[in-house]
Order: C-alpha cells, then sequence, then structure tokens
C-alpha cells in the first residue's frame, strides 16, 4: 500500500476516515486495508506525513464497515469483473468503467482511487457486491486478501450528457446542413 497515495487523497478529499481502529483507513468512498493496523489518529496522521497545517484542513471520523454496509471479507468464488480496455477523460479527471453485472449502467472508478495500490492491474481481482442496503459498490483483491472498497461514481451531469450525445441530429438532405431542434 503506498501511504502517500493515500494522504493525497485524503488531503483532497478534506476528510479521513478509519474504520475497525485503524485496520481500514480512506476518506469514505475509497477504503484501503491499513499496512499498520491498531494505530491510533495521532500515529496515522504521522504515517501518512500530514503537517499540523494540512490536519486542520481534514475532518477526521472514526466509524466501521458497517455504516455502509461493505462486505470486506476475500470472496474467491465471485465472478472477477473484466479490466476494461479503454479510460474514459471525463472533466479532466480518468474514470475506469467496469460492466458491472448488479448496476444497469457501468460502475465507474476514478483512476486516481487506485494509486495507492502497489499491485499492477494484472495482479488485482475487481468483484461488484450490493451493500445492506442494496447498492453496488467494488472490492478490489489481491490473492485471497481485499485490498480496498470503493463506492462507483460518476461525474457530474455524465448520464444526461450521454443522453444528449445519443440523440438523433437532424440534417436537410438537400443541403447536407444540421437542422435545429
Amino acid at each position: 500500500m503506498k501511504l502517500k497515495a493515500i494522504a493525497r487523497l485524503v488531503k483532497q478529499a478534506g476528510v479521513l476516515v478509519l474504520w475497525d481502529e485503524g485496520r481500514w483507513i480512506g476518506t469514505g468512498e475509497a477504503m484501503y486495508s491499513s499496512p499498520l493496523p491498531g494505530l491510533d489518529e495521532d500515529q496515522i496522521l504521522t504515517v501518512l506525513d500530514l503537517s499540523a497545517k494540512e490536519q486542520e484542513k481534514i475532518e477526521i471520523r472514526w466509524g466501521s464497515e458497517d455504516e455502509r454496509g461493505w462486505d470486506l471479507e476475500d470472496r474467491p468464488e465471485e465472478p472477477e469483473l473484466r479490466w476494461p480496455k479503454l479510460i474514459l477523460s471525463i472533466g479532466g479527471e480518468s474514470w475506469i468503467p467496469f460492466r458491472a453485472p448488479l448496476s444497469p449502467a457501468p460502475a465507474l472508478l476514478r483512476a486516481d482511487l487506485l494509486a495507492p495500490l502497489r499491485d499492477s492491474r494484472e495482479q488485482l481481482r475487481v468483484c461488484q457486491r450490493r451493500n445492506a442496503a442494496g447498492e453496488p459498490y467494488l472490492v478490489v483483491c489481491a490473492g485471497w486478501m481485499v485490498l480496498s472498497v470503493f463506492q462507483p461514481g460518476s461525474p457530474s451531469g455524465l448520464w444526461d450528457e450521454l443522453h444528449e450525445l445519443s440523440k438523433p441530429v437532424g440534417f436537410d438532405p438537400a443541403t447536407g446542413e444540421v437542422v435545429a431542434e
């Protein structure tokens, strides 16, 4: 686990979420198995190398995976999602679209959320699960160990924009010009 990458995500989000006595650290949207479980809050902030000034800008919350209803156990029998061959660039952010059986639309994962993981994509297994409320989430495993869990997201207005793009465009066959709607 790359702690500097987790620290960068925490600074961007302005929140540090700690679960299960520090065994899981992240932003709430993305949680990572801690390489140093059992540390207290001050020790975790020190390990993440967050300055006192940076710490002032970060909300720190303790909780548990029960808040989200996420299952953090490895389930080797689960079907694996196929790594896509394309990455979407939307609004200056890179998104990985997983074709996910539990969602009507692709499960979109911000590519930068994978930065803390040391393993290459070929060594990672991605699965989709549903939480207690029935909402889908993604689990990333390496071997038999769950490394991280993610709440899939989508850029603001993405689906509306795609819907607009999918509408047929009218044109005048005589002139070849686009006709206003």
